[in-house]
């Protein structure tokens, strides 16, 4: 899978960009296979994450094709095709369940499959919610592979999610378009809502209020797109991948960085917030609003960290950045707590463990308990034996300890580095401009 030998960088300083983010791409290729109007989007995040969705949706029909100038034009049919041959998702979770929801009003059978690790998260989740609505599931024990028909009788319901989770809600607004009624989605505990801006964005029928302290989203469908227009979607850096190379220039000597025109959702840009009451330097600058999301400049610098405790309440809005949030508590003065981290347990890997492994190898005293994680900072113990990191297919591991080896006193071999491919493909050129590494053995 390749492995690089990462040394400790001398500073990181300049002006970086950063791919297109990955949540929000899938979610504009996907709703903008349904406005039945010509769409460009600009931006597009290239991972193989969103190259799945991309290409699932070529498969149903979707016309989507590259111009020279790099935007990407979307065209659709007035209704999907049977695909010829299965929808394989790769390690996308994102792609499968919010595939499940586009596909519930279409009466064909799909086959439905994915790699080793993405058939190992749980789907039944979504299915349980999509069956009663009048989805059809078999050959699946709650995972993929799966077997999917659809109905054009969709059936409206209320659901109250039963976890604060992105991708499930997505996936059931998506299928409430094509249901003749009232579907409402009642969120006890937030989470990312990169889909109900888009669908605001693109005059979608939704409607958001609170009932009982509760977030409501409402969807009168069916959806029927308005008369034909020319749609632009100019998609903002990814937060996540920002995440990176902030907590980089932090714990590296003599840096000073900026990034250029991030996405500054409220539910993604909490890691900045738990970064700067760990005393890091940060700052915003340039706001502006961007199809729904808003988007800023940031500007960071090496900073002293010290520990922090993060309630379990806002683990949702970090679920992507506890990696990286690891690393920077590894290299804080005092003891770091994140709690509620039970939800980590079902990503590309089980990050929890992950984390909790990679940590150790380096010589970071951390441990685990329940599904809280506590690192010692600055704690590390002693290394004889040269260091390795196994990120079990997990890109965000990869990346996190990636960082890690910049602000380390020893060489880190990352194995699996392939991994990056799927959410940040340039992301070891980027690093090559901060640190000299080596094939790994």
């Amino acid at each position: 899978m390749g492995s690089l030998t990462v040394s400790s960088a001398r500073e990181i300083t300049g002006v970086l960009d950063i791919p297109g983010d990955k949540s929000i791409s899938h979610r504009a290729l996907i709703l903008s296979s349904l406005v039945k109007h010509s769409v460009q989007i600009l931006n597009l995040n290239q991972g193989d994450d969103v190259a799945c969705t991309r290409k699932a949706l070529e498969q149903l029909g979707v016309n989507i094709q590259n111009d020279r100038k790099g935007i990407l034009k979307v065209k659709c049919l007035d209704h999907f095709i049977q695909p010829k041959s299965s929808l394989y998702l790769g390690n996308s979770g994102t792609s499968a369940r919010l595939v499940m929801g586009l596909l519930a009003s279409c009466e064909f059978e799909t086959h439905i499959s994915g790699d080793v690790s993405l058939q190992k998260r749980p789907m039944e989740r979504v299915m349980q919610p999509l069956s009663r609505m009048g989805v059809n599931f078999k050959e699946t024990k709650g995972c993929l592979p799966a077997i999917q028909t659809g109905t054009r009788n969709l059936l409206p319901i209320s659901y109250r999610l039963p976890v604060p989770s992105a991708q499930l809600k997505s996936s059931l607004l998506i299928a409430a378009l094509s249901v003749n009624g009232i579907t409402r989605i009642i969120e006890p505990a937030l989470s990312r809502d990169h889909t109900e801006r888009l669908m605001k964005f693109l005059d979608m029928p939704l409607k958001v209020y609170y009932e009982n302290k509760e977030r409501v989203l409402e969807v009168t469908g069916p959806y029927l797109p308005s008369k034909a227009k020319s749609i632009l979607l100019d998609i903002p850096g990814d937060s996540s991948a920002a995440a990176f190379w902030i907590t980089a220039s932090l714990l590296v000597k003599n840096s000073n960085l900026r990034i250029n025109n991030v996405c500054w959702n409220p539910f993604r840009n909490v890691f900045v917030d738990i970064l700067k009451r760990m005393g890091g330097q940060i700052q915003t600058i340039s706001q502006k609003s961007q199809m729904g999301e808003e988007c800023t400049d940031i500007i960071s610098q090496t900073s002293l960290l010290h520990g922090i405790e993060i309630s379990a309440d806002i683990a949702p809005s970090l679920i992507d950045e506890y990696p990286i949030l690891a690393v920077a508590a590894a290299f804080a003065n005092g003891r770091s707590i994140f709690r509620g981290l039970q939800e980590l347990r079902f990503k590309e890997s089980n990050r929890l463990e992950t984390i909790e492994s990679n940590l150790k190898a380096c010589g970071v005293r951390c441990y685990v308990q329940n599904n809280d994680l506590f690192i010692e900072g600055k704690g590390f113990d002693s290394i004889s034996n040269p260091i390795e990191i196994y990120p079990q297919h997990d890109h965000r591991i990869a990346m996190a300890f990636s960082i890690f080896a910049l602000a380390s006193f020893h060489p880190i071999t990352i194995h699996q580095t392939k991994t990056v491919m799927s959410s940040y493909p340039t992301f070891y050129k980027e690093l090559s401009k901060f640190s000299n590494f080596n094939p790994g053995h």
